[in-house]
């Protein structure tokens, strides 16, 4: 076998190949019991918490600027728009996230 084979899997002879997937699933293996990856479930949870507090922030910023700085009802009504995009700007971000 060449020796530039082993990085092309698919170029290898049946055993090889074998060796080589099978050597990479321990890898694997060995790296989430490190913690050293994450499956994508635990990614996508992660992604999801994180969201979640954002949006929350973003719900409550309207209230929190009446509040904490004299703000009216009519002049934290402009935010909304704002608001608004700022939520569609970051669901869109990310499902493209999560989709590559």
């Amino acid at each position: 076998m060449a020796r530039g084979a082993l990085s092309i899997p698919t170029a290898c002879r049946p055993r090889d190949r074998l060796d080589h997937y099978r050597a990479e699933r321990e890898r694997l293996k060995l790296e989430a019991e490190q913690r050293l990856t994450l499956s994508a479930t635990e990614v996508e949870a992660a992604v999801s918490k994180i969201l979640k507090a954002l949006a929350q922030q973003i719900e409550t910023l309207p209230a929190r600027l009446e509040r904490d700085f004299g703000l009216t009802a009519a002049e934290t009504a402009r935010l909304y728009p704002a608001m608004d995009a700022a939520r569609e700007s970051l669901h869109a971000a990310a499902v493209e996230a999560l989709r590559a």
